[in-house]
């Protein structure tokens, strides 16, 4: 429908557009929109994002490569859950990801905190963590289906 002229939008279906529709449509829209500097300013946006993002990344992944400290692996983990376990999840709507990322920061933050203070041992911790997730995944589950 991007090529089709507005008037002919619901006349009947037509599989092809005409040649001159297609020339005309896009040159037209970037003759009254002003969509290259919208362009432009999301790639200064993205760029600055990306050079912001490393910058502020940098010091704590040093940190975490070279210096040994107790539960290390720990944070790791919670890490690697945090950006694959949401990259891996399909999109289930902002409301589902306001309520999940939080909530497994809250649970990653309690087993590391423990862990920190002696209360409890790194198995112990990632089994606390574990648990937690399984639970708040069957609320999640159930509170689903509940609709």
């Amino acid at each position: 429908t991007s090529l089709t002229p507005s008037a002919a939008l619901f006349e009947g279906p037509s599989f092809l557009p005409r040649l001159s529709e297609f020339s005309n449509a896009y040159l037209e829209a970037f003759q009254t929109i002003p969509i290259a500097t919208w362009l432009l300013n999301s790639l200064i946006v993205a760029a600055g994002t990306t050079v912001l993002s490393i910058a502020i990344s940098l010091y704590p992944a040093y940190a975490l490569s070279r210096f040994d400290f107790r539960g290390k692996g720990l944070v790791g983990l919670g890490l690697f859950q945090l950006v694959f376990g949401t990259l891996a999840g399909r999109w289930r709507g902002l409301r589902y990801w306001l309520i999940a990322l939080p909530l497994s920061a809250v649970i990653w933050g309690g087993a590391l905190v423990l862990l920190l203070d002696d209360r409890l041992t790194v198995g112990q911790a990632l089994a606390a963590a574990v648990a937690g997730h399984l639970a708040a995944g069957l609320a999640a589950l159930t509170a689903g289906s509940r609709r």
